[in-house]
């Protein structure tokens, strides 16, 4: 005897709930990694890009 499972009516809802909870996990997701990027970028850019002078740039290593 086959068993056959059946959604009730009305049972896409849980399936757009879940769509719609992933989207915006994305949505938040990307803007996060932009902000990671942003920061990443300032912190690794060369000092006399940030603002200083080129005769006042320290060399380290």
């Amino acid at each position: 005897m086959d068993t056959v499972q059946h959604r009730p009516p009305g049972g896409d809802a849980p399936d757009e709930e879940l769509i719609d909870t992933l989207i915006a996990i994305s949505v938040v997701a990307k803007r996060l990694a932009e902000k990671l990027r942003k920061q990443l970028e300032k912190a690794f850019r060369p000092r006399c890009e940030r603002g200083q002078k080129a005769g006042k740039r320290r060399i380290t290593l």
